[in-house]
């Protein structure tokens, strides 16, 4: 463990960033995260700068991109994922692009202080403490959201949008979770083979920004076995790792802050071991998925949903293997900031048909995460079809 750290500390003290200037004002980072333990790439990693908004997230090869202004060139980059020790970085202009080995940070619990601690009791507090870590005042997000659909591992939908929701503030269930007003700002050139493909209404997802929300229910308690199962750190705070499990149910893991029992993320995986097609009465069946939300904690003291990803793998009853990929990404929170009711959208419109003009200048400079390879060979293959 010795070694493995002493690398970590050389990696990160020599770590240099890749930075171009796209205009006078502007400058941009890119790089690439790996978990030091076996070199994977790390999925969902913040990277931003500390005390702003501004960063993006590492997409599923652990790639990132953004842009940011030169005036912030002498603050502090940090990059946070759950379950990683984070990694703060200076501004170095050099010729390469970033590369970061993150190192684990789940440290393991003995006995004597999984008997001492109720892993209940810190779920429980979780809930009580709901108003006081989350805003409940209405709030406008900015949210860059991405779909992709496929079957049998071929392409059928592509969609990537810049919408803004005005919402409630995080709901203690005595409010309708799903009530928010959406307006669409921009829209990336995407692609629709097959619009009755079952799920294909992009707004669907959105829902899934309350996600959480529904999550915090006192029947959770007696629902699930909830185990103490570690402790980490999180954007500067000391954090519990719970884990939920039900007899055949997914897995869930929640990560609540130590001090104010803050939930700060929860990751909810699923695997099924029964290969075979679903009844005649079934429409599919899940094979797998995974469901991942995390949190920030802005200048007011109040957490926000930071990302959101939706990947789920399903069978239907032609045998057919259906894939989703979803991504969220809060850009950024504004209190009493409704937007121009020029762009709303209704909730049964399909975000793919919105007719919004491509503005190419505003994604050159949008902090969007980074296309991967088969995204990029994807969107070749069916250049000029971008209706």
């Amino acid at each position: 463990m010795k070694n493995i750290e002493m690398k970590y500390f050389y990696l990160t003290l020599f770590l240099h960033s890749f930075y171009s200037g796209f205009s006078q004002e502007h400058l941009a980072l890119s790089g690439k995260l790996l978990q030091i333990s076996d070199s994977l790439p790390i999925f969902n990693a913040h990277i931003y700068f500390e005390g702003t908004g501004i960063g993006t997230t590492s997409n599923e090869v652990g790639d990132f991109y953004f842009h940011f202004s030169h005036k912030l060139k002498n603050k502090q980059i940090a990059i946070s994922a759950v379950g990683f020790k984070t990694v703060y970085i200076n501004y170095e202009l050099t010729n390469q692009p970033l590369v970061v080995y993150l190192l684990e940070d789940i440290q393991m619990l003995d006995n004597l202080t999984v008997t001492a601690i109720n892993a209940s009791q810190i779920l429980k507090n979780a809930i009580i403490n709901l108003r006081a870590n989350y805003s409940q005042e209405k709030v406008s997000k900015e949210v860059y959201y991405k779909e992709e659909f496929s079957i049998n591992n071929k392409p059928i939908r592509y969609l990537e949008i810049v919408a803004t929701l005005y919402t409630d503030g995080f709901s203690d269930k005595r409010k309708n979770p799903d009530s928010y007003t959406m307006f669409i700002e921009q829209k990336r050139p995407g692609f629709n083979f097959d619009s009755a493909f079952e799920g294909g209404n992009g707004i669907g997802v959105l829902h899934w920004l309350l996600w959480a929300e529904r999550y915090f229910k006192k029947s959770n308690l007696q629902k699930f076995n909830i185990e103490l199962i570690g402790y980490t750190r999180y954007r500067n705070e000391d954090v519990y790792k719970l884990r939920l499990s039900e007899k055949g149910q997914a897995e869930t893991f929640m990560y609540i802050t130590q001090k104010n029992y803050a939930v700060v993320a929860i990751d909810r995986r699923f695997v099924s071991n029964n290969k075979s097609l679903p009844s005649t009465k079934q429409k599919f069946r899940f094979l797998e998925f995974t469901l991942y939300v995390d949190f920030q904690k802005l200048d007011d003291g109040y957490w926000y949903i930071n990302a959101i990803n939706d990947d789920r793998k399903s069978i239907n009853d032609k045998g057919e293997v259906l894939q989703t990929k979803r991504l969220i990404r809060v850009t950024a929170v504004n209190r009493d900031d409704r937007p121009s009711a020029r762009n709303k959208i209704s909730h049964e419109t399909d975000l793919y048909r919105y007719n919004i003009p491509y503005n190419p200048e505003f994604w050159n400079n949008y902090n969007a995460p980074p296309e991967t390879k088969e995204e990029r060979k994807i969107r070749k293959a069916i250049s000029g079809n971008h209706n």
